[in-house]
């Protein structure tokens, strides 16, 4: 079950990423498109916190468990000052 929700959130992410981008630049709406674009963490956390529920729960910790926290780092390390972080958020303020 957690296999789905981790490629739930993964569809989820890029979507939302995908549609702030959109609307924000093609649209202009740029209140819009931050909105948007700050619900991608929110996909995280929501993950992250079904990954914890799962393993409280019982489940024996296996390579879904760790695909979720993989994916979670890849986030993590994306959003970073040293990545990206200085390219491209100060256009989204």
């Amino acid at each position: 079950m957690i296999a789905y929700f981790i490629i739930g959130c993964e569809i989820a992410f890029w979507i939302f990423v995908a549609a702030g981008l959109c609307v924000r630049y093609l649209l202009g709406k740029k209140r819009l498109g931050v909105a948007l674009l700050m619900a991608t963490p929110i996909i995280d956390l929501l993950l992250l916190v079904a990954t914890v529920v799962d393993l409280q729960r019982g489940a024996t910790a296996s390579m879904v468990h760790g695909i979720a926290a993989i994916y979670r780092c890849q986030y993590c390390f994306w959003s970073s000052d040293d990545c990206v972080g200085r390219s491209i958020f100060p256009i989204l303020v």
